[in-house]
């Protein structure tokens, strides 16, 4: 809030504001991916805390895949954050983002459908997904916030 007031009282053309609106989201989205991924090294943190916890090889198989995939989406974020960051990376990267969220939503649908349905470790599991389904929504939200538009 405090860097927008800043802007609209800078006197700044309504394209700079605008470039400048964009970043502070951005700034605050990739904030709350931190946030994030802090809630998951809590939750892995609690997986070992006791038997009932833990998740299904099949969960722990499938999480490593989607922390593998979020790495190259990641990564897909920088190159188009760049200074020569595209509108073409952007597209690639909402494809990536998308592509990672009906994963997750399968695997969700799965879940509920498990007969570890209302157990510890499922919920534990559950938090998980819902906290990867969040990131990916922020990055979702984050390419589509263009600062190199002309």
């Amino acid at each position: 809030g405090e860097v927008l007031t800043h802007v609209s009282e800078a006197g700044l053309s309504e394209e700079a504001a605008e470039q400048i609106r964009g970043m502070a989201g951005d700034t605050h989205r990739m904030e709350r991916i931190g946030d994030h991924i802090k809630r998951l090294m809590v939750a892995a943190a609690r997986q070992h805390e006791s038997e009932k916890r833990r998740m299904s090889v099949e969960s722990l198989l499938f999480l490593t895949e989607v922390g593998n995939d979020l790495q190259e989406t990641f990564d897909d974020l920088a190159i188009y954050l760049s200074p020569d960051g595209t509108h073409e990376q952007a597209e690639a990267l909402m494809a990536h983002v998308d592509k990672g969220r009906k994963a997750m939503r399968k695997f969700s649908k799965r879940l509920l459908k498990s007969d570890e349905r209302g157990t510890p470790a499922l919920i534990l599991t559950m938090d998980v997904v819902h906290v990867i389904e969040d990131i990916y929504d922020r990055l979702r939200s984050i390419s589509h916030v263009d600062p190199l538009a002309d």
